[in-house]
């Protein structure tokens, strides 16, 4: 109510300011009106030709009018002076309310708009609430709207321009015929293409991927990661340019000669085995621990006393000594040499590389842990752990991957996961087995796993 009677009374203001315009200072009420023209010319034209720039009124509407009324405000006061000073302009006391009822006007005609626009998105709660016939639904997918509308790239290619101007520069991208074709991403809001560039009679592959703006961390996160010192031996694509497309975070990643193809299933232990041969680059390491407390300095902050109350008193002895043992496993977590881990990788990004061997296309949730962190725990999973890390030390500087650390990461691992969640009695059930990893103190005979 309050917004409709405000724009009301908005309607009201502007027919009497541009009532005293016309009579005391028809030049100025002329300019006003060839001024809102022009706007609304120029919105008109710029949204029918660049569709980034109709995304991004779409989007961010009230910046937009916010923008607008600031150009227009200052238009306004340079004519006002113009006309005082060199032209026939009118009283100076004419001039001074012509000025202060403009300024008045234009932020009146802003909240005007943007209540519009407000009340244009609640419609649905509007026309439940005042016509019977009407009921409420939720449309989520009117939220998205926007967003969806990047699907129109694969009709107009010719978006893509300024991204592979990037990325292959402008003798390439003027010669190359695009192709787009739509790929499933797997990950919601996060839309995925399969780009074929031709050039001097060449066929290049490209994997495009474009993110909702609730995506956004996501994208930074993987944009950090892909494009520091360590993303030439990370199991990825190469990242090749970071750009906007229709007011969206977009990537671009290379292909090479070869078309996109999935890859079979991959077992999580390759997945992990794949990301902690990698070495990682101690700047970002140092950048990472500053925003982000690793495993072991989050089992500090566990507060056992909600364990000690929901175990009983048979548990409650094993998780008091649990509570003990935890400066223990602290100090073993921070000597275990550290891997990235890649989190959330949906099967349609994992592709097959020109070596036959994994690559994830998508590093957006991927984290740096003690090695072991995010293994699965079985007997069946852990008979194949002493693998996995000779794999690793081959490839990485540390001297010594311990099986017994890593066992032992995986577990905490495990038990916060089951603490998050509240699943108070599968954490208690994995406190013995914890302690007992705990309890070796360094590498045991058999347990450290040398380079091959």
């Amino acid at each position: 109510y309050q917004r409709v009677i405000s724009m009301v009374a908005t309607l009201a203001l502007c027919f009497l300011v541009g009532a005293f315009f016309a009579y005391f200072y028809t030049v100025f009420f002329l300019f006003i009106a060839f001024l809102f023209l022009g706007i609304f010319i120029f919105v008109a034209c710029a949204g029918g030709v660049y569709s980034s720039f109709r995304a991004w009124i779409e989007r961010d509407y009230k910046s937009f009018f916010s923008i607008a009324s600031g150009v227009s405000f200052l238009s306004v006061f340079s004519f006002i002076v113009l006309d005082f000073l060199f032209w026939d302009g009118v009283g100076f006391m004419i001039a001074i309310l012509s000025l202060i009822l403009s300024r008045q006007l234009l932020n009146r005609l802003e909240t005007l708009l943007k209540d519009s626009m407000w009340l244009h998105d609640k419609k649905h709660f509007i026309n439940a609430l005042f016509f019977t016939r009407k009921k409420f639904q939720s449309n989520l997918e009117h939220k998205n709207q926007a967003f969806w509308k990047v699907l129109n790239i694969l009709r107009r290619p010719e978006d893509l321009m300024p991204l592979l101007r990037d990325a292959l520069g402008e003798d390439c991208v003027s010669q190359s015929k695009i192709n787009l074709s739509w790929r499933q991403s797997g990950i919601a809001d996060l839309l995925t293409f399969e780009v074929k560039a031709n050039c001097n009679g060449e066929e290049y592959y490209y994997f495009l991927k474009i993110f909702n703006s609730k995506l956004k961390k996501m994208a930074l996160l993987e944009a950090d990661l892909l494009l520091g010192r360590s993303s030439e031996f990370l199991p990825s694509p190469e990242l090749l340019a970071v750009n906007r497309v229709y007011g969206y975070d977009a990537h671009l990643f290379s292909c090479g000669n070869f078309s996109i193809k999935q890859a079979p299933s991959v077992s999580l232990p390759d997945k992990l085995a794949s990301c902690w041969a990698v070495e990682i680059d101690k700047e970002l390491v140092s950048r990472f621990k500053r925003s982000h407390p690793l495993l072991y300095q989050r089992l500090q902050s566990f507060n056992f006393d909600r364990l000690i109350l929901v175990a009983g008193e048979k548990n409650r002895l094993v998780v008091r000594q649990f509570q003990n043992a935890i400066p223990g496993i602290v100090e073993r977590l921070k000597k275990a040499p550290l891997g990235i881990v890649c989190q959330g990788v949906p099967a349609e990004q994992i592709f097959i590389g020109p070596d036959g061997d994994p690559l994830f296309a998508h590093w957006g949730r991927w984290v740096i842990e003690p090695v072991g962190f995010d293994y699965p725990i079985g007997s069946r999973w852990e008979s194949q752990l002493r693998e996995v890390l000779v794999k690793c030390s081959d490839s990485r500087s540390e001297q010594i991957f311990d099986f017994n650390s890593a066992l032992l990461c995986a577990h905490c691992c495990l038990f916060e996961k089951y603490y998050n969640s509240q699943r108070y009695f599968s954490a208690i059930e994995l406190i013995a087995r914890i302690i007992e990893l705990s309890a070796v103190s360094g590498p045991s005979e058999g347990s450290a796993v040398a380079k091959a």
